[in-house]
């Protein structure tokens, strides 16, 4: 007969690996993998409206409709690549490719390349793991409230590096874990989301080959080392990222450094330039999905504008993530609160008393 340790044992190991994954997200590759993508191309996946999606609404007379749409995968696609250029530090030039043109590859093709791409998903309603909810969505009739209340569970966005050959678009891969792959802080990706993940992939990528271990304490000790910069930068806190109770005037109580809120607008262009002179808060969802329940990890981070390294972060208790990750639902702040800038604030003065 199991004792009642031994029956929840499964769930305090899913526990732990939670606490793991909200740092790392799911980086999977080998260190070999890793250096194997680093020698050969990369193909960066571009969106293209589907062609029969397109010709539907030319039937329908929906031509404003159409031209509006392609305006959006338009400056995605040009984002993404501005982003790339900037930011991707494994390739020096990169090729770029619609799902169309990537099908296309015989399999001794794909065997030459690795790549960079975006898809939703959702937790499976019916087994362990997700599945793909369609292609990168672009824009949204979603308000401000429905973007708030939002459940990343039913639907998210992913950025993910891999193999060509172990890429699912048109080949089922059962058990195949991706070099990497990492939950996007928006639904409707824009230069920040693109932005965090690169340099995340950038970081990881550096540390496997390097032999460094990554693990929640060696992360916690490189933020309160990157915290110090700081001081000489203006912290951007995204007006719909905080709680509708944390005034700005109450935050520039509790924050030592300039801070201001901005739109989400204003912040993805200023994320795009890369302006030295900015560090920014953003929310990271994780969502984990088990044959019990679907939970997600919000983990909430501040990240210097010119490198993309973390140098602030307040997660969620191990216990609170064990919990969820039983029972379903989610753990951690999907907003910015008092008590998890106090936190953040608390750690940043630790950190420079102990320099």
């Amino acid at each position: 007969m199991k004792t009642p340790i031994a029956r929840h044992l499964p769930v305090l190991i899913a526990g732990m690996l939670l606490a793991h994954t909200a740092i790392a997200q799911m980086g999977m590759g080998k260190p070999k993998e890793i250096k194997e993508l680093g020698e050969r191309k990369m193909i960066v996946i571009v969106e293209e409206l589907n062609k029969k999606a397109a010709e539907k609404l030319k039937k329908k007379g929906k031509t404003a409709e159409l031209a509006d749409i392609e305006k959006h995968y338009e400056a995605f696609n040009a984002m993404v690549k501005d982003v790339v250029e900037k930011r991707w530090t494994m390739h020096k030039d990169v090729e770029y490719k619609t799902w169309a043109a990537f099908k296309r590859l015989s399999d001794k093709q794909r065997e030459k390349y690795g790549v960079i791409y975006f898809m939703s998903k959702r937790a499976s309603n019916f087994n362990a793991g997700y599945v793909p909810a369609g292609y990168t969505i672009l824009n949204s009739d979603m308000d401000e409230k429905d973007v708030k209340e939002h459940n990343f569970a039913s639907l998210f966005q992913t950025f993910t590096v891999d193999k060509a050959e172990d890429v699912p678009v048109d080949k089922v891969k059962f058990l195949a874990a991706p070099v990497y792959t990492m939950t996007l802080p928006e639904l409707y990706p824009t230069a920040l989301s693109v932005t965090y993940a690169i340099a995340m992939t950038n970081a990881y990528f550096e540390k496997r080959v390097a032999g460094e271990k990554i693990s929640r304490k060696s992360y916690e000790k490189e933020v309160a080392e990157n915290s110090g910069r700081l001081a000489e930068k203006n912290l951007l806190i995204r007006e719909d990222w905080k709680d509708d109770a944390l005034t700005l005037g109450r935050i520039k109580e509790i924050y030592p450094h300039p801070v201001r809120t901005v739109s989400p607008a204003e912040l993805a262009d200023i994320v795009a330039s890369g302006d030295p002179a900015y560090a920014w808060f953003v929310v990271v969802p994780t969502v984990n999905s088990s044959s019990r329940s679907n939970s997600v990890i919000y983990t909430q981070q501040i990240v210097d504008n010119a490198t993309g390294d973390v140098c602030g972060m307040y997660l969620p208790s191990t216990g609170g993530m064990i919990l969820k990750a039983y029972i379903g639902g989610s753990s951690g702040e999907d907003r910015m609160t008092e008590k998890s800038l106090k936190e953040m604030v608390k750690d940043m003065t630790t950190a420079e008393k102990s320099r």
